[in-house]
């Protein structure tokens, strides 16, 4: 799950998409990162 999301977060990292990344933020990431582990 991890490595998807970190995959997933710098496809959209490269595509700079504005709206994703503010949906799919630092902190969302970190606390599901956090929730699976």
């Amino acid at each position: 799950m991890l490595e998807s999301l970190l995959q997933y977060r710098r496809r959209i990292a490269r595509k700079k998409d504005k709206p994703l990344f503010r949906i799919f933020g630092s902190r969302p990431l970190l606390e599901l990162a956090e929730k699976n582990r």
